[in-house]
């Protein structure tokens, strides 16, 4: 069955599997420094309570013993942020 032009459009539209990876590492590195941030900078942020409330739970979990540059480590922390 031959494919549709509307059918063709939706494919196009889908961003690459390295288009969706830059996305996810930057906000990987947006959660970083969130993380990173003074308390009192959090607030002024006026970021939403869920997000605030997944900042404060990555602040709790201990840091890896591994090194932070291993995929796997970065990729299992990205959850919590997002």
């Amino acid at each position: 069955m031959p494919e549709t032009h509307e059918a063709s459009d939706q494919i196009d539209e889908r961003p690459s599997k390295s288009q969706v990876k830059r996305e996810m590492h930057a906000l990987l590195e947006l959660g970083r420094r969130l993380i990173d941030l003074p308390a009192a900078r959090l607030a002024q942020l006026g970021l939403d309570e869920k997000l605030l409330d997944a900042i404060h739970l990555a602040l709790e979990i201990p840091s890896p013993t591994v090194d932070a540059s291993d995929a796997n480590t970065s990729l299992s922390e990205g959850p919590i942020i997002l």
